[in-house]
């Protein structure tokens, strides 16, 4: 625990990771704290109750807003002194990001201001929309069964820049509910989750069973009109799929299946979807 002042919530690191400037809204401080042994290097006085810092993205300069008087200071790194400061308009309270050819030193991760998850025709469309897009790689889709334990099931390439949306559909998601969230990753590794959102999903109920069940090595889906059958365990995972032609009472094979709980997501001619579970001993 470094102890930089009395109220200090924003700061900037250097573009090499081995400064870290923090500013001090009481004392009109900004602290400069050596990130190899966490100690602090330099205190340097800047303008009344500084609001927001940032750094140049060659690390030679920092720019401290200071709302008590209508001014920015601007730091030389290389001295740690204050080399000049500009009046500016009245009450500044925040900075930007500066933009340049090389990683913005003080962008966090991609902001995600939205997703949303919305069961439908068999499957679920996970819809996000992303704000202060930059440098940003790709999103990764995850789902889970409990809110808690997720899992990766899909990603979309970033557009980089800027504020955009983006969708993707999960064919396979399991009967119940369903919680997604999006994971951002910036081309430099950095990432981030969007919130967390729900989807009931619920296959529709046609007259359907297996047998035998419990199963060993075969078990027959007692229907018509089948086209195709998908094996999913308890993690939603797609395992196996076989693909039918208007079949009746078509079997399968589940003898390398290991033990346990498995639903079956059956589709007939018509399109619709059935789910019917059965125990692999």
């Amino acid at each position: 625990t470094i102890t930089v002042g009395l109220q200090s919530y924003v700061a900037c690191i250097s573009p090499d990771g081995s400064r870290l400037y923090v500013a001090d809204y009481i004392n009109n401080i900004v602290s400069v704290i050596n990130t190899a042994n966490d100690s602090i290097i330099a205190t340097v006085n800047v303008g009344p109750t500084p609001s927001g810092i940032n750094i140049t993205p060659d690390g030679n300069k920092v720019y401290v807003v200071n709302k008590g008087n209508n001014t920015v200071s601007i730091i030389n790194t290389t001295n740690n002194t204050v080399s000049t400061t500009l009046s500016v308009g009245n009450k500044p309270i925040g900075f930007g990001n500066f933009i340049a050819n090389v990683g913005t030193p003080c962008a966090m991760p991609v902001t995600i201001t939205s997703i949303e998850a919305v069961s439908k025709n068999g499957s679920v469309d996970v819809n996000g929309f992303s704000a202060t897009e930059l440098n940003t790689s790709h999103f990764i889709i995850q789902r889970s069964t409990d809110g808690s334990s997720f899992a990766d099931i899909g990603n979309v390439r970033a557009m980089g820049s800027g504020a955009n949306g983006y969708q993707f559909i999960d064919e396979t998601p399991t009967n119940g509910i369903n919680y997604y969230r999006l994971k951002s990753v910036d081309k430099d590794g950095a990432a981030s989750y969007s919130k967390v959102v729900s989807v009931q999903f619920t296959v529709n109920r046609l007259p359907l069973t297996v047998v035998p069940n419990p199963a060993k090595d075969i078990v027959t889906v007692k229907g018509n009109h089948i086209v195709s059958v998908q094996v999913v365990d308890n993690m939603g995972r797609v395992i196996k799929t076989q693909v039918l032609k208007d079949a009746t009472n078509p079997t399968l094979f589940v003898g390398c299946l290991p033990a346990g709980v498995y639903h079956l997501r059956v589709q007939t001619t018509d399109g619709k979807v059935s789910g019917v579970g059965f125990v692999k001993e």
